[in-house]
């Protein structure tokens, strides 16, 4: 129905259909809080190492103008500097590949969607482009990252304002004191930078959640059609309930009606009785029916020889207080037991 408001919370299959078309939760800035966390992890131990091998490839190169120039000297320059920044880089690169496909999968899972992957018109029109770079998204998008920068900024300016001192004395300190200044400096920074990026992102995940929800809500129209077109007609789904439900119960009356030693019928109602007190001390009630399945348990009975018994009377006392397959009340047992050893 045009018009009609999405009240209603998604079906597993609306989600499955959103997940199918790239409509999912996800929130970037999740992402770069574990890329930025396993970086930041990964240079803490490698810090020192890193700087050792910068600076001992810069103490090589020195070295190097004391002898000629040469093709060969300048090759072997270039391919040892490549192989360092290899070393140092590439550790780097792999980690944060890997951090950003963790991100992604740690909110949508490992399940990509190739129909959102695929080139669609309205993808490339500059016109959808240009409002997109002026909608509520990107201003938000805007200002998030506004506010990360100013705050990062603020870190940086509270750690370097508190190692100002080991800072001043860093020029007339040697290479180890100067690696050790350096690294509890870069420690303090990403620690409290990483906190940072963890509250924005568990932040901005529950914005984008939330909208996401939004967008896939659904109206009671579109449940109706979809639990429809799933499970069919609920009107039709519940008539073949009842009809299954009736089968199964004339199945075991029937079955049941097997063991029975009486029948005891008035008014269009029976009961099966039955009574082993060797299983149990109790007649049991093993047949209960009413109407037009009455009257075939009847039938049934009188063609298998079983006796049938009459009685308005009885049948009044019994039937208020016999449940299905379960014992006669002990103030109708001592009658009901005498009954049955008739014969």
């Amino acid at each position: 129905m045009a018009g009609e408001e999405k009240t209603e919370k998604p079906t597993p299959q609306r989600l499955k259909k959103a997940r199918e078309e790239g409509q999912v939760a996800r929130s970037p800035e999740v992402t770069k809080a574990i890329v930025f966390a396993a970086v930041a992890l990964l240079l803490l131990f490698a810090f020192r190492a890193a700087v050792e091998q910068a600076f001992a490839l810069l103490a090589w190169i020195f070295t190097l103008a004391e002898q000629p120039v040469s093709i060969s000297l300048i090759i072997k320059a270039f391919w040892v500097s490549l192989s360092v920044a290899a070393v140092i880089i590439a550790p780097i690169l792999i980690l944060t590949t890997f951090a950003s496909l963790a991100g992604d999968a740690a909110q949508v899972g490992l399940h990509p969607s190739w129909k959102a992957a695929s080139p669609k018109p309205e993808k490339i029109n500059p016109i959808n482009g240009f409002k997109q770079i002026f909608s509520g998204k990107m201003l938000s998008t805007f200002v998030v990252n506004l506010v990360k920068t100013f705050l990062v900024g603020m870190i940086l300016y509270s750690v370097l304002s508190r190692y100002a001192q080991e800072l001043l004395a860093v020029p007339r300190a040697d290479m180890g004191s100067a690696l050790d200044i350096s690294l509890d400096i870069f420690a303090s920074t990403m620690l409290w930078s990483v906190i940072l990026l963890i509250v924005v992102s568990i932040a901005d995940y529950v914005i984008q959640h939330r909208a996401w929800m939004k967008q896939v809500m659904m109206t009671k129209t579109e449940v109706k059609r979809e639990n429809k077109e799933n499970y069919g007609d609920p009107k039709i789904k519940k008539a073949r309930k009842e009809l299954t439900e009736v089968d199964t119960d004339s199945e075991r009356m029937f079955k049941n009606l097997s063991f029975c030693q009486m029948l005891l019928a008035d008014g269009g109602r029976v009961l099966g009785l039955y009574y082993n007190p060797s299983f149990n001390p109790d007649p049991l009630v093993l047949v209960m029916a009413t109407g037009s399945t009455a009257e075939r348990v009847v039938t049934a009975a009188e063609n298998s020889g079983m006796r049938v018994t009459r009685d308005s009377g009885l049948m009044r006392e019994l039937w208020p207080v016999c449940r299905i397959e379960q014992a006669v009340g002990p103030s109708h047992r001592d009658f009901v037991v005498d009954l049955l050893n008739k014969t």
